[in-house]
């Protein structure tokens, strides 16, 4: 059982303070990710000495592996029945990569994005520096520092906008097989910021020890061989700058026949039809490739009397190969993962070789790419406030609210009585709000003063006495982009009841592209409310 040492961020955040050290515990499992965010979970009795130090925001550290720093984020105290059992105590946390998870991705200075061209170190190394170390004192993290730069890595380019840091930097690591992590240096009182490359331990170089896990070479025991291709793509086409005929198209990928399975990526964020345009479209479509890749798993466990000792003969990153007589199958493959489990006095090492199985919520993270809808009701007293479901959508920056008092097929009514013929909805001017100068804000549409990609959220809630059918649409340019039809039967036509339809599209625009939303209301209505919100995402 390995002591487990406990320390605290000084209140000047000049340094550590090492506040105590857990001897004895239940258990403790260490999840350790080369390209990504690792986890930790101990178990232990309440009442063990120092057991009341592991407090929020604390820095638990395995031995003085300062590499393998954890901040805990969740405590669980139970007892048994009639509370006169053994209270448990159960803490978890994750590394310190974590609070690469705190900052988005800012633009550059006076420009629409951030964009980088060079090694992948290198834009890993800037992303970092640009948005947790030089730059604004409310963003700053002082504790950090940028271990110096060595340029590994392919070459890349990034163009992005208010992204998750943690996202992209992992993108980028994985277009080149680079691992990052956060260490402890308790002598400088910082958190160092670290790019890794794996060694190349397979079998058949020769500059480094070779590293074979094989049951036959008694390295392994128990093990689990995933092949999965469910998700997979092999050629990108990237679609940049401008529309229809005219608009810059790249592929990437050289499968043909059954082996050729297409993606379109939109990329209209690159402007630009020159070479250096085709060439960030092309580095775009490579690093969505990784994405969709087909996924190589083999999870093992390492015998304790292996003649290969973890993080002496290799380590989370390494590549090794892996052999099974047995199942015909010879794999030579990075470590994504090394789980080590400390409980009854046993230790377990457990590696995971190749591309990690993505999971369920990364995996819709990654297909979608854009929040969870929900809807939000309009309160008790039929009144309607500014941040109804499209403003709570896409947040508050640009919005714009109108408020319906009756219907007819093919009209739509602001609070200002004034009627569009055509069926589009009339923005009422006084509750307009626009943040800069991205959008215009019309009578009857939002225009776009920018070539981008915008996210428009809706909704419409109806107050109905009886049958009621809404027909909406958001249309760019008069073309329609995405529409709902709703029929609500209310068979007690002397209750009120609401009636509420929500409606979001995401598009790529071009200076002057205009939104507008179109309504077909029917039925008996006595008013409602809408909202209409539109964002800059690209």
């Amino acid at each position: 059982m390995i002591p487990i040492t406990i320390l605290k961020i000084k209140s000047d955040n000049t340094g550590f303070e090492m506040v105590g050290q857990i001897n004895s515990y239940e258990s403790l499992v260490i999840e350790r990710i080369w390209n990504g965010i690792g986890e930790f979970r101990l178990k232990l009795n309440a009442n063990t000495k120092y057991a009341e130090k592991l407090e929020y925001n604390y820095i638990i550290i395995p031995k003085k592996d300062y590499h393998k720093a954890f901040i805990i984020e969740y405590k669980k105290l139970t007892q048994g029945a009639g509370g006169k059992g053994e209270e448990i105590l159960e803490v978890k946390g994750r590394s310190l990569t974590s609070i690469l998870k705190k900052r988005i991705l800012y633009p550059l200075s006076s420009q629409n994005d951030y964009t980088n061209t060079g090694k992948a170190e290198t834009i890993i190394k800037d992303i970092v520096d640009k948005n947790f170390i030089t730059t604004t004192a409310g963003r700053k993290i002082n504790l950090l520092k940028i271990e110096n730069n060595q340029n590994r890595g392919n070459n890349t380019s990034i163009v992005a906008r208010y992204t998750d840091c943690i996202d992209e930097i992992t993108k980028l690591a994985n277009t080149s097989s680079l691992g990052f992590r956060i260490d402890i240096d308790v002598v400088l009182g910082k958190w160092i910021f670290k790019v890794l490359q794996g060694i190349n331990r397979v079998a058949t170089q020769s500059q480094n020890r070779r590293v074979i896990f094989s049951a036959e070479f008694n390295s392994i025991q128990d093990q689990e061989y995933t092949r999965d291709r469910y998700n997979t793509r092999t050629q990108a086409i990237v679609g940049g700058e401008g529309t229809g005929i005219s608009r810059v198209i790249v592929e990437t990928g050289n499968k043909t026949g059954l082996d050729r399975e297409e993606l379109f990526i939109d990329a209209g964020d690159i402007p630009g039809t020159d070479a250096t345009a085709v060439s960030k479209l092309s580095e775009r479509g490579n690093q969505e490739l990784v994405k969709y890749k087909e996924l190589l798993t083999l999870e093992t466990t390492v015998l304790q009397k292996s003649p290969f000792k973890y993080e002496e003969h290799w380590d989370l990153g390494d590549f090794v190969t892996v052999m099974s007589k047995k199942w015909v199958l010879t794999l030579d493959a990075q470590i994504v993962k090394v789980e080590e489990i400390y409980e009854s006095g046993k230790i377990e090492i457990k590696p995971t070789f190749g591309n990690n199985t993505p999971s369920l919520i990364s995996e819709i993270k990654k297909r979608y790419d854009k929040p969870l809808k929900e809807v939000v009701k309009i309160d008790d007293a039929n009144k309607s406030t500014y941040k109804t479901y499209s403003s709570n959508y896409i947040d508050n920056t640009y919005a714009k609210k109108t408020e319906v008092t009756t219907s007819a097929s093919g009209y739509a009514f602001s609070k200002l009585n004034s009627i569009s013929s055509s069926g589009y909805m009339i923005l009422n001017t006084s509750g307009q709000i626009t943040d800069g100068t991205d959008f215009t804000c019309g009578t009857d549409r939002i225009t776009c003063n920018f070539n981008g990609v915008i996210e428009v959220a809706i909704d419409l809630t109806l107050e109905s006495v009886a049958d009621s059918y809404v027909y909406t649409q958001i249309r760019k340019n008069g073309s329609v982009i995405n529409e709902k039809r709703m029929y609500y039967d209310n068979d007690e036509t002397d209750i009120f009841s609401y009636f509420p339809i929500t409606l979001t599209a995401i598009m790529q625009v071009q200076q002057g592209n205009y939104v507008q939303i179109y309504n077909t209301i029917s039925g008996t209505t006595v008013g409602g409310y809408s909202s209409i919100c539109a964002k800059r995402i690209k």
